[in-house]
């Protein structure tokens, strides 16, 4: 499926095709890596209540691309992620905690 075909599914709201878009200009996928495109596509996606747009954005304020890097964010985003059921949060939520990353304690026992 071309670029073109997926934007077109995005402007229609297909979360998946959204989700994709975002992953496509993060990583630069036969495009250059436009970190704002994807912020903005992650966001469309959350917005049509996706966990995985969530995940997305608490990755990219984790690394700082394309917007100041904000821990704050990425805990309330991965913390929302998790509560929708999204596994890559909970497996990071509990990566987070029981390394005590982001100025957090570390605490190998958390439960959600």
């Amino acid at each position: 499926m071309g670029i073109k075909n997926i934007e077109f599914d995005a402007e229609q709201g297909n979360i998946e095709a959204l989700i994709k878009l975002g992953r496509i200009y993060l990583v630069g996928m036969g495009v250059e890596p436009d970190y704002k495109k994807a912020h903005n596509y992650f966001v469309k996606a959350v917005k049509a209540g996706s966990a995985e747009g969530y995940s997305y954005l608490a990755y990219i304020y984790a690394n700082g691309l394309g917007v100041e890097q904000n821990y704050g964010k990425v805990m309330d985003y991965f913390e929302t992620a998790a509560e929708m059921g999204d596994g890559y949060a909970l497996y990071a939520l509990g990566t987070i905690y029981k390394k005590g990353l982001y100025g957090l304690d570390k605490d190998e026992i958390v439960l959600l």
